[in-house]
């Protein structure tokens, strides 16, 4: 009977022991393992051992030995491949270019190290993986930059790979001589941890990472110590695959076409191609000229390239913290000169207080395009505009504002952009004309709303995302909510978190709690009855961070897509909301904001075609646009236009 062939992928951070923990499952000191700062291990390299019934190594080149002790002949009875790989989090090398490494390996795309011609099959590429083992170390912390690097990893081999996963902990004589048991040890372990564990195939039903020592000190053998729990928790990941896809061990494997497919689709991404040039900056700045720039910096050019690139990375790290369902902190926004609020490391450096002049009594009013009066004096290309934009109440745009609206119609039409403060937020069901501006807590503005990076409308209908708070409830305790992306909303759908209060488990740093949303069947008189009954109750969970709230607080945020066709994304950076109500609506093709939208409502943005624009046309607003209203232009009131009908 031909033996069983098993691949095992080792992955993990620089210095968890991914080399020593397969110098374990081999028998023999196969891979090089030391205490390094450095990753000791550069390239993929892959070693092979014949391992018996009883899972000890028969000397390799011997297929067939006599069993001393029985008398009998030792016959292989598994074929073990065990693939070291660099650290993810490696000092050294750049995180994308290992990670495109370790993929196109395990597709037979590349050879292993200079070194692996020691084994005659260390060459066997493209035979995909059986079970992939992320080594931790039960010495260490688990950091968001590991838990980060992991989920790009995952990203890259395709999230199937996590049904072929487990973990393993290295270091565990420490948890002995600590008297520390295993149930004690995972409930200290961190939310990002654990959340991932419950993705993996073999702790998906609770069951707690395996603990090896690959260096026992008290006369233990490594095989009874490390090789033997290790290879059995494989042995038990595989046979489930190999029950739920019917068919024997050998093929109960993650494959060389999955991995394919996914990686096809991490380098269709346009966020790959950013984390890896952004991977680079990053490397230049922490260890080249311009790391100046970051500690005080003389040159303010200097300063502030640092502080934007830095600020990118954040925002797109952000994206697989929010992927993963991690904690996650704000980009850094560098200062502009303005004192910052209370929620000033969300908004940006324009808060309330920087020292501009702010109506906040405002009647409905209109400005339009020079078709229509006055000029916006706003760049455009392709023959698109701003059709006319309305404020009312407190209604402004931060001068932080830098953006693109980028807009497609198959046909003449109009596109629509609305922000507004919800009446649970104005203190009753009062219009915001009629609010007295006292209303409203000293130094509280009555909404706000920033987006950073893009966001994209498609197919026609509307979108909603209101933060608000609760009925009853302080309009000045309405708390900052901020979605980082990726987030993907398919229509119809209504989403409400689910848990409407928060709770100590939702913590994640002093004064951020998480948030999640998820799909639901609630009566929804936004959406329309022949799409409410057909509304999406599958689509993914989106997590959101709520800032100035505490445990035992209300919590009051959702989202609304109208229709089969409407599709939300945010790409790329985050958006943020207090006490604010966001809308789009389009009656076809796309809708897109690139850049930094910042306003407070209510705010309404007309976007206008008068020939089919296919190809898409393009308004920009620079940063310190001057809009009519700060020039003293008086505008339209509601009189005015329904007097002009």
């Amino acid at each position: 009977m031909a033996p069983t062939r098993l691949t095992v992928i080792l992955v993990g951070q620089t210095g968890n022991g991914k080399s020593a923990t397969g110098n374990s499952l081999l028998g023999r000191d196969a891979f090089v393992a030391r205490r390094s700062l450095k990753s000791v291990t550069e390239r993929c390299r892959v070693r092979c051992a014949t391992l018996d019934a009883d899972d000890e190594p028969i000397v390799p080149g011997d297929p067939v030995a006599i069993d001393d002790d029985a008398g009998a002949m030792r016959r292989p009875s598994t074929v073990l491949r065990v693939v070291d790989t660099p650290g993810t989090c490696d000092s050294g090398a750049l995180l994308e270019d290992n990670l495109k490494h370790i993929s196109a390996f395990l597709r037979g795309e590349e050879k292993p190290g200079p070194d692996d011609d020691e084994d005659d099959e260390a060459d066997a590429g493209g035979e995909g993986l059986h079970a992939l083992v992320l080594v931790l170390s039960a010495a260490t912390r688990f950091t968001q930059e590991e838990a980060v690097a992991l989920e790009r990893l995952v990203q890259r081999l395709g999230e199937g790979v996590m049904r072929h996963s487990m973990a393993v902990f290295t270091r565990a004589g420490e948890l002995t001589a600590d008297d520390i048991d295993l149930d004690e040890f995972m409930e200290s372990a961190p939310l990002t941890l654990r959340q991932l564990l419950k993705r993996m195939g073999h702790h998906a039903d609770g069951t707690h990472p395996v603990c090896v020592e690959n260096i026992p000190t008290d006369g233990s053998s490594r095989s009874i110590t490390a090789r033997a729990p290790l290879l059995t928790a494989v042995r038990s990941l595989v046979a489930s695959v190999a029950g739920e896809k019917k068919c024997d061990v050998n093929h109960a494997s993650y494959d060389a076409r999955a991995l394919a497919a996914a990686s096809k689709a991490a380098d269709a991404d346009p966020s790959t191609a950013a984390l890896a040039m952004l991977d680079r900056l990053k490397q230049q700045i922490a260890s080249g000229p311009m790391a100046a720039g970051i500690g005080g910096s003389d040159d303010p050019q200097r300063r502030a390239m640092a502080e934007a690139a830095m600020r990118a990375f954040g925002d797109l790290q952000a994206q697989f913290a929010a992927r993963a369902g991690l904690p996650v902190h704000s980009p850094v926004v560098p200062d502009v000169g303005a004192a910052q609020g209370a929620f000033g490391g969300v908004f940006g450096g324009s808060v309330a207080g920087d020292g501009i002049d702010r109506v906040t009594d405002r009647e409905f009013t209109r400005w339009d395009d020079s078709y229509g009066g006055l000029p916006m004096g706003l760049n455009r290309s392709r023959d698109g505009r701003m059709d006319w934009i309305v404020l009312e109440g407190a209604g402004d745009v931060h001068p932080d504002t830098a953006c693109s609206f980028n807009c497609t119609f198959s046909d003449p039409g109009i596109q629509h952009l609305r922000l507004q403060v919800p009446p649970e937020c104005k203190g009753g069901n009062t219009a915001v004309c009629d609010l007295p501006p006292d209303m409203y807590p000293p130094g509280m503005e009555p909404g706000r709303f920033r987006s950073s990076g893009r966001f994209t409308h498609q197919g026609g209908g509307f979108v909603n995302i209101t933060a608000t708070v609760p009925e009853g409830t302080n309009p000045a305790d309405a708390p900052a909510v901020t979605f980082h992306s990726p987030m993907f909303l398919q229509g119809p759908c209504y989403y409400k978190p689910k848990r409407n209060t928060v709770t100590d488990d939702d913590w994640v740093e002093e004064g951020v709690y998480k948030c999640v949303l998820a799909p639901c069947s609630d009566y929804c008189a936004e959406l329309d009855e022949k799409y409410a009954k057909r509304r999406r109750l599958d689509g993914p969970e989106v997590v959101c961070m709520l800032r100035g709230v505490k445990p035992g607080d209300a919590v009051d945020v959702s989202a609304i897509v109208s229709e089969m066709s409407t599709r939300f994304e945010l790409q790329g950076g985050s958006m943020s909301l207090r006490a604010c109500s966001f809308s789009t609506l389009i009656d076809q093709d796309s809708f897109a904001v690139d850049g930094v939208l910042d306003v407070t409502p209510l705010v309404e943005m007309s976007f206008k075609a008068d020939e089919p624009k296919p190809e898409g046309t393009t308004v920009t607003v620079h940063r310190g646009h001057e809009w009519p209203w700060k020039r003293g232009e008086p505008g339209k009131s509601l009189k005015d236009l329904l007097h002009r009908r």
